[in-house]
C-alpha cells in the first residue's frame, strides 16, 4: 500500500530525516576504509548509496534532499573527489527509489533487487558520463568491482539499519516499519 506523503505526516518526520542522516554520514565515514580481500584492495567508496536508498519513509519532504546533498559534498570531501558528484549520485538514487511511496513492509529481496539494478545503473551511466564529458580516465574494472561490493554489502547494512532501529525506535509503533 502505498501512501501519499504530502497528506499524512509523521509527529517525527524532522527526526527521521536527520537519523537517516546521521546513519549516511557513519556509512561515509566507514566509505574512506579501504579494505584487503584475497590480496586485492577493495573500495568501499560507495557504502553510503544503500543508506540512501534505505532512507526512512516517513522523513521530512523538503529537508531531506538539503541533508542528502550536504552529507555527499561531505563524502566528496573526506573522499576526494569531484565536489558535488557525490551529491548529485544520493540525489538521483534518493529520488529514484522514492522512500516516501515505499511498501509498509519493505521486502527484502525485493529491496536488494532494486538497489542491485539502481546502483548498476546509476554508477555505470555516472562514470561513463564522467569519462567522456569531463574526459576523466575511467578504469572500469574498478567501477566494476566498486558496484559489485555495493551490491554485496546490502544485506549487512539492511541488517545494521534494522538493528539500529529497533534499538533506538519503539518496535511495535507501526509508523516505523522498514
Amino acid at each position: 500500500m502505498k501512501t501519499n506523503f504530502l497528506i499524512y505526516r509523521h509527529p517525527d518526520e524532522v527526526l527521521l530525516s536527520f537519523q537517516g542522516g546521521l546513519f549516511v554520514a557513519f556509512l561515509i565515514v566507514i566509505s574512506a576504509l579501504n579494505i584487503s580481500v584475497f590480496s586485492m584492495t577493495v573500495s568501499l567508496a560507495w557504502i553510503p548509496l544503500a543508506a540512501i536508498f534505505l532512507w526512512p519513509r516517513w522523513s521530512h519532504p523538503f529537508m531531506t534532499p538539503v541533508i542528502i546533498a550536504v552529507l555527499g559534498v561531505f563524502s566528496d570531501l573526506l573522499l576526494g573527489r569531484f565536489i558535488g558528484l557525490s551529491s548529485l549520485l544520493y540525489l538521483i538514487l534518493f529520488w529514484a527509489a522514492k522512500p516516501a511511496e515505499r511498501e509498509v513492509q519493505l521486502s527484502f529481496v525485493k529491496s536488494w533487487l532494486e538497489f542491485a539494478l539502481m546502483t548498476i545503473l546509476l554508477l555505470m551511466i555516472s562514470f561513463y558520463f564522467f569519462g567522456r564529458v569531463l574526459d576523466l580516465a575511467v578504469g572500469w574494472v574498478a567501477v566494476i568491482e566498486q558496484v559489485f561490493m555495493v551490491v554485496f554489502l546490502y544485506p549487512l547494512v539492511f541488517l545494521l539499519r534494522a538493528l539500529i532501529r529497533a534499538r533506538v525506535i519503539d518496535p511495535n509503533d507501526a509508523n516505523y516499519n522498514l
